[in-house]
């Protein structure tokens, strides 16, 4: 169809910190299209991803594409079985990705 032509022309998708959008169809249809070229970074210390958790799974939205744990604070892949590294506190957390702050950052995000 038209949406499968258009999604032969992207390369990859990569995502830090997004959230799921849609339901089990919706994912399957997705990952029918982009699936194999999506990867999505997320980290245990994300405060938005943990808040939300319950809100998706009572919409019954499900993960596209492939998840990723990384670090927030150093550029390092965790496998899923690696301990978390610490609590899910800090609202500056879900701009940090492999040692990086995603977007703008105020002076004084993260700190201490």
């Amino acid at each position: 169809g038209e949406a499968g032509g258009e999604a032969s022309s992207v390369d990859e998708v990569v995502t830090f910190a997004g959230p799921r959008v849609g339901d089990t169809q919706f994912a399957m249809g997705y990952d029918e299209l982009l699936g194999e070229r999506t990867t999505h970074y997320v980290h245990d210390l994300d405060p938005v991803l943990a808040q939300n958790q319950p809100l998706w799974n009572a919409l019954g939205f499900a993960h596209t594409g492939r998840r990723v744990r990384c670090a927030a604070a150093e550029p390092r892949l965790l496998a899923d079985g690696d301990p978390s590294l610490g609590a899910p506190l800090n609202f500056a957390d879900h701009g940090r990705y492999l040692g990086t702050v995603l977007g703008p950052s105020p002076a004084g995000w993260g700190q201490g």
